[in-house]
């Protein structure tokens, strides 16, 4: 009889390593499914923060050409000024030129 408590005893003792076991193996499954969520979170996250830069570069660049095309408007709307200027100042030096001689 004591045994055959041994016995059942043993079992039962075998029985809960196996449970303990099977519990662990799954919390470990949990964990690594936990971590690799994560970890895609993670790079998904990183890909959008990289979008985002690539979309502000392309606004920076886009500004850029915007001031530069602006500048070159500017000069050029002045450059026949200047080319005006530049007659009536050559004109006066021409009167002056007459006046003189």
């Amino acid at each position: 009889m004591e045994e055959e408590e041994e016995e059942e005893e043993e079992e039962e003792e075998e029985e809960e390593e196996e449970e303990e076991e099977e519990e662990e193996e799954e919390e470990g499954e949990e964990e690594e499914e936990e971590e690799e969520e994560e970890e895609e979170e993670e790079e998904e996250e990183e890909e959008e923060e990289e979008e985002k830069g690539e979309e502000e570069e392309v606004e920076r660049k886009g500004r850029s050409e915007r001031r530069k095309r602006l500048r070159r408007e500017r000069r050029r709307s002045q450059e026949p000024c200047d080319a005006g200027r530049k007659t009536l100042a050559s004109a006066a030096s021409i009167k002056i030129k007459r006046a003189q001689v």
